[in-house]
């Protein structure tokens, strides 16, 4: 052995840093670059080379090309222009500096941008990218998927040659066998594109199922267009159904997906998405639905039976949200919601393209959805929004596609424009308020009456000087508002008769008086030490005043004035529960509050308005509990209650039951659960009752098995209109591979 080699050893026990720098001298000059170099030429020619080592150990000798590292070997190739990063580790690595090849085994693993492989050992010429490795794993986090050979041929930086491949997205186990796999004779791969199999069996616990001569299989490790799983469906109205979608990559911020599919009783389906994300605050996604229905609603086919008989053959939903951040102070937001007619968005509310999924999806992204599929009054709208220190500029175009389908000479009522201004300054050094709003909307239909309406609402608002133990503000408005109705047709002169300029003024006088008193009370149990209780009864004064609105058009309803003389107490209670002494220090959790509330109209013959109660509990964290009722004095006893109650546990287990009554009107009863019965059997169960009519709005059960890397579900759900049968089975990183009956959940 060269006596280097030991001053080599000495380096690296001695000084570390010295040792760094010279081994990574020989590995680059062995990777091509110069055995000659000059003085501080060492140091800038070693921050040029694209690859650094470290090890335990290094050895060379005198006559041999080859140079050995051992103990926690690391191999790596900087991200440089034109060259990828490449990490390989091992317990042992020898370099051939002749061949500029490398021999590595022992807890290998090599990672990159594109891939991650684990092997037994391997053999690669770092130039050509090209070898050879044994008991190999490749692992492709963007579709979850592993491909596992024992001989795999490296024939280039992102192909491979498998003999005697296995596909599969289930974690692999040594000694044990797949839940599912795909296991082939011959596997050629390209990272970022496709791998073709030849003479390849499907199986289940490496029992072979299907079997096909020839298979491809998309490897990507980027977003790319391509066809996605499909869905399958079956319904009594529609019959059997069919979407295939079609996901088109436009660029690293903009896509697209399209939906053709075809409905056995109804026609043709088309569905178009496009998305856009320029930043954190600005992005959007718009979409339509199309469906040319070849049928019609009748008399003993009105789909809900609630008298509306569609026509239309072209039914459409058109939808979308946008948010732009034009500047650090204004603000941009569009809101789309456009329906061909109102059973639309009831009919379909499930599915890939329905209600449901893209009111979850529009919520998740956007923080907002869109009125409840019920409501035949959908709006649109543009807001921008500015924002100053203590002032907010605001302007929005609301535009009401309505589907009410009434015989009505007047049309839907749009707000083009509306402007808000509000500002709050502090008057001067006093402790008074000027919260002073300022609001302009022109209500616009294309036939009937609207008006232009000017609204100044400027409220002082202080606190009152009532000591510690007391609190109360006091505000005063003064309300001038200014209308100029328009006629939108000559036909419509007749409803109006009065001058068309309008104005009307009122006062709002409002007070309250508040006093909080708290106690803590302690306890010897095992998780609870103490109980906080906060009561805060409160007592308010409200006057309003205003002249007779008989005369003025009635186009919003939030624009009457009602007159006032109420005076209102609350009992407000609060609860918090604590333990001194835990794992993690000491804990308070909230536990809820009760409150009550009453009003007394001075003005009215019967002053007394029903009694609010309002009960919220969190006896444990996981469960939720809350009962809100009216109490009438006058012996009509309760008039509307609510019982809700929630009980969800951090594994996704939930139960859930609901119970509204409304006197004369509504009593349902709604009940869901989603249980997990052993690791991989989950059951999920829902129902709504209508206690007034005797019969069952809407229920469906599913029953889920769910391994890691597979599923399979099975559902039913039946509601007034329609019956539906679900099964569903998904291959992770596959998608869905077989969905019946999916447009009904």
């Amino acid at each position: 052995m060269f006596c280097g080699v030991c001053r080599v050893r000495c380096c690296v026990r001695r000084k570390k840093k010295s040792s760094f720098i010279l081994v990574s001298f020989l590995l680059f000059t062995l990777l091509g670059g110069y055995w000659l170099l000059e003085g501080g030429a060492l140091a800038e020619e070693l921050l040029s080379s694209p690859w650094q080592i470290s090890a335990d150990r290094f050895t060379s000798y005198m006559d041999s090309e080859d140079i050995i590292a051992e103990g926690n070997v690391i191999l790596q190739r900087q991200k440089e222009p034109g060259v990828k990063p490449l990490e390989i580790k091992a317990d042992w690595i020898k370099y051939d500096r002749k061949n500029g090849s490398i021999s590595a085994r022992g807890n290998l693993f090599l990672r990159s941008e594109d891939q991650e492989i684990t092997a037994q050992e391997a053999f690669i010429d770092l130039e050509k990218q090209t070898g050879n490795l044994k008991s190999t794993t490749f692992f492709f986090e963007e579709d979850n998927l592993y491909f596992s050979g024992k001989e795999v041929e490296k024939s280039g930086e992102l192909t491979y040659h498998f003999e005697d491949g296995w596909i599969t997205a289930c974690r692999v186990e040594p000694g044990k066998k797949f839940p599912w796999s795909f296991k082939s004779a011959d596997v050629r791969m390209t990272v970022d594109s496709y791998a073709f199999l030849k003479h390849t069996t499907f199986r289940i616990k490496d029992v072979p199922v299907l079997y096909t001569p020839y298979l491809i299989f998309p490897v990507k490790t980027k977003r790319e267009s391509g066809f996605l799983f499909p869905e399958l469906s079956h319904s009594d109205r529609d019959g059997l159904g069919f979407i295939a979608p079609l996901f088109v990559n436009l660029s690293p911020s903009y896509d697209a997906t399209l939906y053709p599919g075809y409905l056995e009783k109804k026609g043709e389906f088309l569905g178009l998405e496009f998305r856009y994300v320029n930043d954190f605050e600005s992005k959007g996604t718009f979409a339509v639905n199309y469906l040319h229905d070849t049928t019609s609603d009748t008399i003993n086919d009105d789909f809900r039976s609630d008298g509306f008989l569609r026509d239309q053959h072209d039914r459409y939903w058109l939808r979308g949200k946008a948010d732009h951040e034009i500047s650090e102070n204004l603000q941009a937001k569009l809101d789309v919601d456009l329906v061909s007619d109102r059973d639309y968005l009831q009919e379909y509310r499930a599915g890939m393209t329905g209600f449901a999924q893209n009111n979850a999806d529009f919520v998740e992204n956007f923080s907002r959805g869109f009125q409840e599929e019920s409501i035949p009054f959908r709006e649109s709208t543009l807001q921008l929004v500015s924002t100053r220190d203590t002032t907010i500029l605001s302007g929005e175009l609301r535009g009401v596609d309505d589907n009410e389908d009434t015989v009505s000479p007047e049309t839907a009522v749009h707000a083009l424009p509306r402007i808000l201004w509000n500002s709050h300054p502090m008057l001067f050094k006093t402790p008074i308020t000027l919260d002073w709003g300022a609001e302009y909307v022109n209500y616009w239909r294309e036939e009937g009456l609207g008006y232009h309406r000017v609204d100044l609402n400027p409220r002082l608002t202080t606190r009152l000087p009532l000591g510690s133990l007391f609190e109360g503000r006091m505000s005063g408005v003064a309300r001038e508002t200014l209308y100029r109705v328009e006629s939108y047709s000559d036909a419509n002169q007749e409803y109006w008769q009065d001058p068309q300029d309008k104005n009307r003024t009122a006062f709002e006088f409002r007070t309250n008086t508040a006093m909080v008193l708290t106690r803590d009370y302690d306890f010897d149990l095992k998780t609870l030490d103490w109980l906080n209780h906060t009561f805060r009864p409160n007592i308010e004064y409200l006057y309003v005043d205003t002249e007779d609105q008989s005369d003025l058009p009635q186009l919003d309803a939030d624009d009457l004035i009602e007159e006032k003389n109420l005076v209102t107490y609350e009992l407000n209670n609060y609860f918090k529960a604590g333990s001194a002494a835990t794992e993690n220090g000491p804990s308070a959790r909230y536990l809820g509050y009760f409150k009550t509330s009453q009003s007394y109209n001075i003005n009215e013959d019967r002053p007394f308005t029903d009694i609010n109660f309002d009960l919220l509990l969190y006896p444990l964290q996981e469960l939720y509990v809350r009962y809100r009722t009216r109490l009438s004095v006058y012996g009509e006893r309760v008039p509307q209650y609510d019982f809700e109650t929630r009980y969800t546990k951090k594994d996704g287990n939930s139960v859930a039951m609901d119970y509204n009554y409304l006197r004369g009107s509504r009593r349902d009863l709604k009940f869901s659960a989603k249980v997990k019965v052993l690791d991989e059997f989950t059951i999920k169960a829902e129902t709504t009752r209508s206690l007034i009519t005797d019969r069952t709005v809407y229920e469906s059960i599913g029953i889920q098995y769910s391994p890691h890397c597979w599923a399979v579900e099975i559902a039913f759900a039946q509601d007034a209109d329609d019956t539906k049968v679900m099964v569903l089975f998904s291959l992770s990183g596959l998608g869905k591979s077989f969905e019946m009956g999916k447009s009904g959940f």
